[in-house]
């Protein structure tokens, strides 16, 4: 009785560790996710851009940039 016990509780531990895993993989998994990091990685670029765009006018402040804004 008592090892069927320690056992029970062994495997809810176990329960208890396996699904937030399973529950964050089946999440990675999701279309949301994967859009999720690729409107990240545009936002970063764009940000990205601005910052070396503003950088540059800095440092040459009567120079012009002819922007070309990609299709979304």
């Amino acid at each position: 009785m008592d090892n069927e016990l320690l056992q029970a509780v062994k495997a809810l531990e176990n329960a208890r560790v396996e699904l937030p895993r399973q529950a964050v993989d089946c999440y990675k998994e999701s279309t949301d996710f994967k859009e999720g990091l690729k409107r990240m990685g545009r936002v970063t670029y764009e940000y990205g851009y601005r910052v070396a765009l503003a950088h540059f006018h800095a440092l040459h402040p009567d120079s012009e940039v002819k922007e070309d804004h990609p299709p979304r």
